[in-house]
């Protein structure tokens, strides 16, 4: 299943979410997106409090549905954020953004 997914998540979501995973992972799709433009005003706004804030709640999101590539990233951005280290911000948003296309698009195929 490559280090994009835990598949010991996945696997826990099919057993029990059955057909309805199809509304957890729309969701989880359109949350995120939502996260994600909020994610990229509080980066504009260089608000590092902010920024810890939506990629901690995108890294949680993330790791509910198994997407653990992803939850890496905001991971990782959170932690930087945390420590004021915002350089990086722009180009970890950019990631994010291409590694949540990834993951949809390989969830979709997956259910």
């Amino acid at each position: 299943m490559s280090n994009l997914f835990d598949a010991q998540v996945i696997a826990e979501l099919k057993e029990i979410m059955g057909d309805d995973i199809d509304f957890l992972l729309e969701t989880f799709a359109a949350d995120s997106r939502v996260k994600i433009k909020e994610l990229s005003v509080v980066i504009e706004e260089k608000n590092a409090e902010d920024i810890r804030r939506v990629a901690h709640s995108i890294k949680g999101s993330s790791k509910n549905v198994g997407a653990k590539a992803l939850a890496d990233l905001c991971e990782t951005l959170e932690q930087q954020a945390r420590e004021g280290k915002l350089e990086e911000s722009n180009e970890l948003l950019a990631q994010i953004v291409d590694m949540l296309e990834l993951t949809l698009k390989s969830l979709s195929e997956q259910f």
